[in-house]
């Protein structure tokens, strides 16, 4: 059983009627636009929609209007050249793989740009697709970020356990079968979830790398007696390229401390992922204060210490930021009570 397809979110070719009244004037009409001009490439792989780490093998895959055919290789990829910028009509039919059902799909290419397709052939006999939904909507992400989409497909038997086959337009980087997308350049471009006969399709945007965002920062507690005692300090930082790390797989996240007598900690205290993934994750270390050492005025009054901390981090792109500055305090010593009269 073979299924078509047409995605329908790209500008087509449709003619447009002006009219143009003046005195002494007549009017004119502007057809419609000329076919786009150039050459394009569409680079894929077929994969099983029900076992998507399924590569489909030596299945044949053939353009028009261009006529070029092309056999999957061994881990079911393909890449077609020199293709007639516009919509692309492929054919993929599974040569060795009978359990599995052809398709027919439109794929909008843009002239000296390279299109990229993950093709997922239904087994034979599923319900027809009815309904498919792709999330996030509109997501942005810098570059050398990651971002993964998500479809559900249901047909009238209700949903299918089956991954989609996922199509991207705009040479902004590339999607894996998963729906995993990797920006590598600024731009915008379309990402398209497709089975069967329907599809769903959102925008996407790369921008430029961001310095990472430390959004929270909790030092606990904020007072201390005078004989000191233990901090903790948490972070919650984001970036979409991914929080850096060293050597030793730590992140580069480091809580740097002011000490009372304005000097830093040397070196700063490293901090260890607790939560999340170094895309969205919250950060953890503790800094063990010592006691009160301010030497009493002639009152017997221990003046407060004030410690003031910061937090830094690195990304994959080695951009920094910088946290605002958040205070703890170790408490002094008060005056001895006056003893009374006698």
């Amino acid at each position: 059983m073979k299924s078509a397809l047409y995605i329908g979110f790209t500008a087509t070719s449709v003619a447009l009627i002006l009219l143009l009244g003046g005195c002494g004037g007549g009017g004119g009409a502007v057809g419609p636009p000329p076919p786009p001009s150039g050459t394009a490439q569409i680079q894929g792989e077929v994969r099983a929609a029900d076992n998507i780490s399924m590569t489909i093998s030596y299945a044949e895959v053939t353009a028009q209007p261009a006529a070029a055919t092309t056999i999957t290789g061994s881990l079911g990829s393909f890449a077609l050249t020199n293709l007639p910028a516009g919509d692309t009509t492929l054919q993929v039919s599974p040569l060795q793989h009978p359990s599995y059902q052809a398709i027919t799909l439109v794929v909008p290419t843009e002239a000296g740009k390279i299109t990229r397709v993950t093709v997922a052939l239904l087994p034979t006999g599923t319900d027809p697709p009815t309904q498919i939904t792709v999330a996030p909507s509109n997501p942005s992400v810098e570059v050398g970020g990651v971002i993964g989409f998500g479809s559900t497909v249901t047909a009238a038997s209700g949903e299918l356990a089956v991954m989609p086959s996922w199509l991207l337009t705009g040479d902004i980087g590339y999607i894996g079968a998963t729906g995993q997308f990797h920006a590598q350049q600024t731009g915008t471009g379309v990402v398209a979830a497709i089975a069967g006969g329907v599809s769903a399709a959102t925008n996407i945007t790369v921008i430029p790398p961001q310095p990472p965002d430390i959004s929270t920062v909790i030092v606990s507690p904020l007072s201390l007696p005078a004989s000191g005692g233990v901090v903790s300090i948490v972070a919650a930082i984001s970036d979409g390229q991914g929080i850096d790390v060293d050597g030793d797989g730590n992140p580069l996240v480091e809580a740097r401390i002011t000490l009372p007598d304005s000097s830093e900690l040397d070196p700063p205290l490293p901090m260890a992922l607790d939560a999340g993934t170094l895309q969205y994750g919250t950060y953890r270390t503790t800094y063990q204060a010592p006691p009160n050492d301010n030497i009493p005025n002639m009152w017997g009054i221990q003046a407060p210490q004030t410690y003031t901390v910061r937090i830094k981090a690195w990304d994959t792109a080695a951009t920094s930021a910088t946290s605002d500055p958040h205070s703890f305090t170790v408490q002094g010593v008060e005056a001895p009570p006056v003893p009374p009269p006698p």
